[in-house]
């Protein structure tokens, strides 16, 4: 087994911290390097996850944004980490913020540790989001806050532009999906 931080004196060696997916794979959270991370079942689950705790106007996936923060990424290396920056949460779903600081530092080495092997299996030139893909991510929020969020100026202490866009489109989970899907093989095939 792999040794993480989170192990240590937190973890009752005797249960199990596995789960399947929806392909029938065993995802561990104790030992996921050598795990297969398809495209296909990262972004089904990313589409069916909600953004901002279901707490916007419509439904608005995790694979819908991802797909938005990469549009706006200015270079094919940048994309590529724009629409792949939240992969993780195909395994821990889309927790906010706030949550995660109150959660600790755990829930974030977990994450990163999931992204760094998705990076890793996906061929993406790093290990970790690039400063750019952040500011964009940033910028992506911020978008959202405004157009499909009632999130009042007072709890969002970010000083970031919005998008140059006017909407938001509705998307289905499937239609999320294959978006996502087609925008991952117009930047990796």
């Amino acid at each position: 087994m792999t040794e993480y931080p989170w192990h240590r004196n937190l973890i009752d060696q005797s249960k199990s911290y596995k789960f399947q997916t929806y392909s029938g794979q065993t995802f561990d959270y104790m030992n996921f390097n050598n795990y297969d991370f398809d495209i296909e079942v990262i972004a089904r689950s990313l589409s069916h996850i909600s953004r901002w705790f279901g707490h916007t106007h419509f439904f608005y996936s995790v694979a819908q944004h991802s797909v938005l923060v990469s549009q706006f990424c200015p270079t094919k290396n940048l994309a590529k980490w724009g629409l792949m920056h939240d992969c993780g949460e195909a395994f821990l779903g889309d927790i906010g913020s706030p949550l995660k600081r109150l959660i600790g530092p755990r829930i974030t080495y977990l994450e990163d540790s999931i992204l760094t092997a998705i990076a890793k299996q996906h061929k993406l030139d790093g290990d970790s989001i690039p400063k750019e893909v952040t500011v964009v991510d940033l910028q992506v929020l911020e978008t959202e806050r405004h157009l499909i969020t009632n999130t009042c100026e007072s709890l969002w202490k970010k000083n970031v532009d919005r998008l140059p866009i006017s909407s938001i489109p509705e998307l289905t989970h499937i239609e999320a999906r294959n978006q996502f899907l087609d925008k991952y093989h117009e930047l990796f095939d």
